[in-house]
């Protein structure tokens, strides 16, 4: 058993890196059950705390978009993008953050991050308009975006590939838990407090992990600061330009198509194909760099380029869902926040507890990866089509049960893919793996928020415009655009019942459209997943930025080249 501060002994990146274990000068970082210092555990802390505040906050908005929407008299396209902006800065924002954590090492740009999610936060928490919402939701999109990849990324240099599936596994428990938690905490904090606790209860947290970060974090740097600067005049800004207006022309149009705008009109075709040009043109530019935004040899294999589509698919299945399960509760059968909260507790608690089963029993069990994936792309479809069965009529036990199958087969998804990707043949290749496959994911995200706003938006419009002028407290629905904040509304109302369940019938098909989309895209996923060979993960070298001791004797002494931040 030996500390980490052994690690310092190494001086050079190939003996650091890519030295086989057995050797005598290794054997100390090449035992998997070596005993972490405390310094690596109070960083693990840290690294955990983030990952729950950036999970909690992606998926915390939908249930509380009724709400906010009607506070604040906003459209359902506006209030569907306070939503889907997080996910789309994230997306844009965490390949710039990891290469620039490849030149500048990765501590300063999580800092970075942490503070900026921290700006947004409070934004947000004092918006007084849906546009401010949107800004504050946008600055914790890039400030998400340098924790969601730089959290996994900083986990896996500080491990061996042998001991990187135990602790991914550990961080997933925080991302787990926020993605358990984030619905209904959201759920009471908005029916009991205010929506505006949502942004206010990041506060602290970042405030504590930042502190706790700065003095246990010690993370090897790549570079110099000659070096930095030098490396920075030749950053591949045209291609973070490429991304930044490629994801962004794609996506905008996804979300207006057949309702703000026609799907043949030129303001949904023409940003739509400036948006595919940009992307392709980044495709091609990048192949032609020595050092490349998006290193395409990290996706070089067959497994991986699959698993990249598959964690596309997953982002699509896993974030849209969460955005319209609550709506639907609180739509048809008419819940109110918290009794959504309250039901919503199954479909979050009972998918961790048998996920953290799953992964325990992965070892132990010798149960391979490849099986448990397609087992839980199977059980994430099927419990689309399920969800499809949820009307105004679901009884108490379904709206609490029927979830949990699709929300079992996301939660073993998301922890069973990523060690997959990471486990790619050059050790220095592992945080553009990792990169690209959270990219993937979260660009599903908002394509699957994008199509998911067209698809409800505009099967919303087709049903109601065909019934008679609606009267009464049902007017505001004569504007389909009202759809999202009506929502809000309709506990209260005191209409004829024929009325009401004309208008519950024009939500339940927007619903169930959504979940048609999502069963075909789960059917994708499905099959892109048969590609994925069986992975045994036994490697023993770190990554190249490690945890090191500031105590190190080899460290004080200078004899690593690497500098310590």
């Amino acid at each position: 058993m030996h500390d980490m501060h052994t690690m310092g002994t190494f001086d050079t990146e190939e003996s650091e890196n890519n030295t086989p274990c057995g050797s005598t000068a290794v054997d100390s970082i090449c035992t998997s059950d070596q005993k972490k210092s405390t310094a690596f555990r109070l960083s693990f802390v840290g690294l955990g705390a983030s990952a729950f505040v950036f999970q909690f906050d992606a998926l915390a908005l939908g249930v509380a978009l009724p709400t906010i929407a009607a506070e604040l008299k906003a459209s359902s396209l506006k209030s569907f993008w306070a939503n889907n902006i997080y996910l789309l800065c994230v997306v844009i924002a965490q390949p710039i953050f990891l290469d620039a954590s490849e030149m500048v090492g990765r501590k300063h740009p999580l800092q970075l991050g942490l503070l900026l999610f921290f700006g947004g936060s409070l934004i947000f928490a004092l918006g007084q308009h849906i546009d401010i919402i949107i800004l504050g939701r946008t600055l914790q999109g890039v400030g998400g975006g340098a924790i969601n990849i730089l959290v996994e990324t900083v986990v896996s240099d500080m491990t061996t590939l042998k001991e990187r599936r135990m602790w991914l596994g550990l961080i997933g428990i925080p991302i787990a838990a926020g993605n358990a938690l984030g619905l209904p905490i959201s759920a009471l904090l908005t029916a009991h407090v205010g929506w505006r606790w949502l942004g206010w209860i990041n506060l602290p947290i970042i405030g504590l992990t930042l502190p706790l970060l700065q003095f246990s974090l010690h993370l090897r740097s790549p570079m110099d600061r000659k070096q930095i600067l030098h490396t920075l005049k030749g950053y591949d800004w045209i291609g973070a330009l490429l991304m930044t207006a490629g994801a962004s022309l794609f996506v905008l149009p996804l979300s207006w198509g057949g309702s703000l705008y026609a799907w043949d009109s030129w303001r949904t075709l023409l940003p739509f194909i400036i948006g595919l040009l940009c992307l392709a043109a980044l495709g091609y530019y990048e192949r032609l760099l020595v050092r490349p935004f998006i290193p395409y040899r990290a996706i070089a294999s067959r497994t991986a380029a699959t698993t990249v589509a598959a964690g596309f698919c997953h982002g699509i299945i896993l974030f849209t869902p969460i955005q319209y399960l609550p709506l639907l509760y609180q739509a048809l059968p008419r819940l109110s926040l918290t009794t959504t909260a309250v039901y919503l507790v199954p479909c979050t608690v009972v998918p961790l507890l048998l996920t953290i089963m799953a992964m325990m029993a992965i070892g132990p069990l010798n149960l391979g990866y490849k099986g448990l994936i397609l087992f839980s792309w199977t059980m994430v479809t099927t419990g689309l089509g399920l969800l499809a069965l949820l009307d105004q009529g679901a009884s108490p036990s379904m709206l609490m049960g029927v979830p949990i199958v699709w929300a079992t087969g996301n939660a073993m998804l998301r922890l069973l893919i990523l060690p997959i990707e990471a486990s790619v043949k050059r050790q220095d290749d592992t945080a553009a793996a990792i990169t690209q496959l959270l990219t993937a994911r979260l660009l599903g995200g908002v394509v699957g928020l994008a199509s998911g706003t067209a698809m409800f938006d505009s099967r919303f419009a087709s049903r109601i415009t065909r019934l008679e002028p609606l009267a009464g407290d049902l007017t505001p629905l004569n504007e389909a655009s009202n759809a999202i904040s009506f929502i809000a509304r309709l506990r209260d109302i005191e209409v004829p019942l024929e009325s009401l369940s004309i208008v519950q019938g024009a939500y339940l098909q927007a619903f169930r459209y959504v979940w048609y989309l999502m069963i075909g895209f789960g059917g994708l996923g499905l099959v892109c997943s048969l590609a994925i060979e069986e992975h045994i993960f036994e490697k023993t070298e770190y990554g190249v930025q490690r945890f090191v001791e500031r105590t190190s004797p080899e460290t004080a002494r200078g004899s690593s080249p690497a500098v310590v931040s």
